[in-house]
């Protein structure tokens, strides 16, 4: 029998054994794939949100000091949107800040002599317990990241709706049309 087919002491063929730690290798690089997808969504999110907040910031200060009559319910819908806006990019940044991610691979310092030297199953098997347990802190990123963006999509799916209620109150305030 040859050494790649041989059972250890533990009873585990070699070959399944390292058939565990390629499987493991690529399901935590399936999760570093999905994590840099997601980075790029939330950078692309951070873009657009950047850009509005300042364009709507820009709008509101122009409707109040650079029209011949400024108009304080536009700039109040602006303001509250820019305001909006701000706030999505923040969670979108937060989603996509630098984190710690498990990687495939041990550098050989972290293999002890008897590894090295000894049965190649039990090493390999320890490396594949360790890559599952990198892959659920992975997971647990992606986890923490989708909630980030989700709440970057709830604020930017508000925000036309809360900027138009602002927008009505400055509007009802200026006209008296309150009813108390």
């Amino acid at each position: 029998m040859s050494n790649v087919t041989q059972s250890s002491a533990s009873g585990i063929p070699l070959d399944n054994a390292k058939e565990a730690v390629r499987m493991s290798e690529a399901y935590i690089d399936a999760t570093l794939r999905i994590s840099i997808a997601a980075d790029s969504r939330a950078m692309q999110l951070s873009g657009m949100t950047a850009t509005a907040s300042t364009a709507l910031l820009v709008f509101g200060l122009t409707s109040l000091y650079n029209w011949t009559t400024p108009n304080d319910v536009f700039a109040v819908a602006s303001f509250t949107a820019s305001g909006l806006f701000f706030v999505a990019l923040l969670f979108a940044l937060w989603a996509a800040s630098p984190r710690a991610m498990g990687t495939a691979g041990t550098p050989v310092k972290n293999w002890s002599t008897e590894e090295l030297t000894g049965d190649l199953v039990a090493p390999l098997i320890s490396q594949a317990h360790i890559y599952s347990k990198q892959a659920d802190e992975n997971l647990m990123v992606l986890r923490r990241n989708a909630l980030r963006i989700r709440a970057t999509l709830l604020v930017l799916g508000a925000t036309p709706g809360l900027s138009a209620v602002a927008a009505w109150l400055r509007h009802a305030y200026a006209n008296n049309l309150w009813p108390f």
